[in-house]
């Protein structure tokens, strides 16, 4: 479940569960599960398969798995009941996220707004749930790849500050404290890009969504991108997109 893929869902229901410890089966739920241990240790077979749990741990479970759970102590649980668009094949995943306490919130969050049932309840579980897989799905990434915390972190700041035309290579190795060489060998290992080839990835793909709307001139676009220079930012943008920025304008540009 857990990829750079985007799943459509639905959720069925967020519940705030406790047990003792002992054992009990689960079989052919029409549902998938993704929940939170606020308390306890467990393991999950299923098959020839077993996964530890503890607090602070997210489990998925998909539709239809069926499994024996036991609890070696009393454990409370938040777990998100929901549906999935398409009919992948999918299986267990246990997480145990870097930042156990930020997911333990959202899920706290979670089950309060589904409990109180305010009006417009529904667009905030949502919004909570979405916030949990994004975390969960840059976590993976990071561990697929091998990205370093500091990394992790950097590549929040460009992201984030990607329109600063001040940004540069050397700005950026010193933020995580390394030299530019060094920054630019790990973003060719980890991303197969230099730190200006990502950097420029992120602007033009930007200035492109900020054309198409129609709503802004290509000097005010070469502005809010990070380019000073209208010029060069249309250079760079015809290289990468393969039209100059008028030409993606709707109507010929303004």
């Amino acid at each position: 479940m857990i990829t750079d893929k985007k799943i459509s869902y639905n959720i069925v229901s967020v519940l705030k569960l406790h047990w003792d410890s002992g054992s009990a089966e689960a079989t052919d739920r029409p549902y998938h599960a993704l929940s939170i241990r606020l308390d306890g240790e467990a393991e999950f077979e299923s098959g020839d398969e077993r996964y530890a749990v503890s607090r602070g741990d997210i489990i998925y479970v998909p539709k239809g798995q069926n499994y024996r759970i036991t609890s070696k102590k009393s454990e409370t649980i938040i777990v998100v009941h929901f549906d999935i668009a398409d009919n992948e094949e999918r299986g267990f995943e246990v997480i145990t996220p870097a930042s156990p306490e930020i997911m333990t919130d959202l899920f706290i969050k979670m089950h309060s707004a589904w409990e109180h049932k305010r009006v417009g309840y529904e667009y905030r579980v949502e919004s909570l749930f979405a916030r949990v897989m994004e975390g969960l799905v840059a976590e993976a990434f990071n561990r697929r790849h091998g990205i370093r915390a500091d990394l992790s972190t950097l590549l929040d700041f460009i992201h984030t500050n990607f329109h600063d035309p001040s940004l540069s290579v050397a700005s950026l190795a010193k933020r995580i404290s390394v030299s530019p060489t060094y920054l630019r060998r790990l973003f060719n290992e980890k991303f197969g890009v230099s730190p200006i080839k990502y950097l420029t990835r992120l602007r033009i793909d930007h200035a492109r969504a900020l054309l198409e709307s129609g709503y802004y001139t290509v000097e005010a676009v070469s502005r809010m991108c990070g380019y000073s220079d209208p010029k060069y930012f249309s250079t760079t943008y015809k290289k990468h997109i393969g039209t100059s920025p008028k030409g993606t304008v709707p109507n010929g540009g303004r």
